[in-house]
């Protein structure tokens, strides 16, 4: 009896990392992305996050504060 629950138990378990790692082999990147992080991105999106990534810390930060404002003036 407490393997049979033990075996439910592990079927309605939310998959692990150990278990989520390969799929970005065989996914496309924004299909992985969203898969891992639930966030949806086009290939223009993963593109802009690649140049950003290369980016010094200081130009990080200033990336970000150039967006954050150009979003607010959109908003606006």
């Amino acid at each position: 009896m407490r393997r049979e629950l033990r075996a439910a138990d592990d079927q309605e378990r939310e998959p692990g990392a150990d278990r989520l790692a390969p799929l970005p082999d065989v996914l496309d990147g924004p299909t992985a992305l969203y898969v891992l992080t639930g966030i949806k991105a086009s290939q223009d999106d993963l593109e802009i996050l690649r140049f950003i990534q290369q980016m010094p810390p200081p130009v990080k930060g200033q990336t970000r504060a150039l967006l954050a404002a150009l979003q607010a003036r959109d908003e606006c």
